[in-house]
């Protein structure tokens, strides 16, 4: 005898390959209308007429993990999650019980309601067997998901660059620094090579547009209300005098985070700049005159193998260049506010000469004058700087003329020949 043959009962739900009647149910997005498969769902279940929320996990359908598909829920299990024993429509609400992802976005649900009818069997069974219970007939049910509204807090903090303690330095804390965070409109991800195009569009977003700014109080400012997955053009608005050392604008993707912080840091223009000196060689101004070291203001300052110098921030005023055995033009080098930031600095062998005296140079009330610059015209005809000392003492050989230019610190000077006998 042949086994029996089985027959398609036509329906809604017919044709799912097993003898077991299933409830069918997918999931969209509210707003655009796109297919969504959010992990491990769970329905609740609640009958109009009575009775409370009942909770069940939902399971996709064989082989429909990668086509975004429909989940479904065993007949019999639903049957006795509604302890339905009739034969007539129930009225039965549906809901998440939890919120899900998907996407890298978090999704809640509405109720959906719906009318199940238990007596007409829909699905494929064996004609030669009775249905434990009847099926019910039902399409598959859509149940529509909306996004969570989840926004980050972007905070961020303006100092003063100039301030080594920062940190810990009040004053070193800017007021008034702006961040402007505009929204950027973005393609949609690439999908993967494998998914479908209903799942490439799944993975569009909604743009959420705005531009959002804050300003900032005693070194610290807030932006809220921006948006998660999503990109923002940053830009930021200082001081006048103040540069910022990070590039702007630039751009600040948003992912998940609930706060974000940020640090700027600013450059004072005037404020501590940092100046640096450049040695060639005097005969030949192609080649460095590195690898050395120059004493400067009483320091000794290395030179790097290309022949940079950087002065520190805490030298002011003027300061001469020594080094034994060589002559520097310009020997001395103006540190104040209004000077040169890069200085190109000549240096040759120190030609023979007399040896140097010390002499000293007095003001109209004869006191030391200190810290004056000098200029020095050698016996040979040149010429070269000096710096008074606290007592108002210099260098220069015998026969040289010095003389006072009319500056900050004091009116010019007559020329005065130097004696061969040193100032005491």
């Amino acid at each position: 005898m042949n086994p029996p043959r089985r027959q398609r009962v036509q329906g809604t739900n017919a044709g799912q390959g097993t003898n077991n009647a299933r409830l069918c149910f997918y999931f969209f997005d509210g707003e655009t209308g796109t297919s969504l498969c959010p992990t491990k769902p769970q329905l609740e279940f609640k009958r109009v007429d009575g009775g409370g929320w009942v909770k069940s996990e939902i399971l996709l359908l064989e082989k429909e993990e990668i086509t975004l598909g429909r989940y479904h829920i065993e007949w019999d299990t639903f049957r006795e999650l509604i302890e339905s024993d009739t034969e007539e429509f129930v009225e039965v609400q549906i809901r998440l019980s939890q919120v899900v992802e998907f996407n890298c976005s978090r999704y809640t649900s509405e109720v959906v309601l719906t009318r199940v009818k238990m007596s007409e069997r829909t699905m494929q069974v064996d004609s030669e067997q009775e249905a434990a219970a009847p099926a019910p007939r039902c399409c598959c049910v859509p149940i529509p998901l909306f996004r969570l509204e989840e926004t980050s807090v972007l905070k961020f903090r303006a100092f003063d660059s100039s301030y080594d303690d920062f940190v810990e330095n009040a004053e070193a804390f800017l007021d008034g620094i702006e961040v402007i965070a505009t929204a950027v409109q973005t393609p949609p991800p690439p999908g993967h090579a494998k998914t479908t195009a209903l799942a490439t569009t799944a993975g569009a977003r909604v743009f959420k547009p705005g531009t959002y700014s804050a300003r900032t109080m005693d070194g610290s400012g807030e932006i809220g209300g921006l948006t998660h997955n999503q990109l923002y053009l940053l830009e930021v608005r200082g001081l006048s005098g103040y540069v910022c050392e990070s590039q702007f604008p630039q751009y600040l993707y948003v992912c998940c985070e609930q706060v974000i912080e940020l640090q700027f840091r600013f450059r004072p223009c005037g404020k501590y700049p940092t100046r640096s000196l450049i040695f060639v060689r005097q005969e030949c101004n192609g080649i460095r005159w590195a690898n050395s070291w120059v004493e400067l203001q009483g320091r000794r300052l290395p030179t790097n193998e290309q022949g940079y110098l950087t002065i520190p921030r805490d030298m002011v005023g003027m300061a001469q260049l020594n080094f034994p055995g060589k002559q520097f033009n310009p020997t001395v080098i103006d540190l104040n506010n209004r000077a040169e930031i890069v200085t190109v600095i000549s240096v040759a062998d120190q030609a023979q000469m007399a040896p140097l005296q010390n002499h000293q140079f007095l003001d109209d009330n004869d006191m030391p004058f200190r810290f004056r610059r000098l200029s020095v015209m050698l016996p040979s005809g040149d010429t070269k700087q000096v710096i008074t000392d606290e007592f108002g003492r210099f260098e220069a050989p015998a026969g040289s003329t010095v003389y006072a230019e009319d500056d900050d610190f004091g009116l010019a000077t007559e020329p005065l020949l130097v004696t061969t006998l040193p100032t005491e």
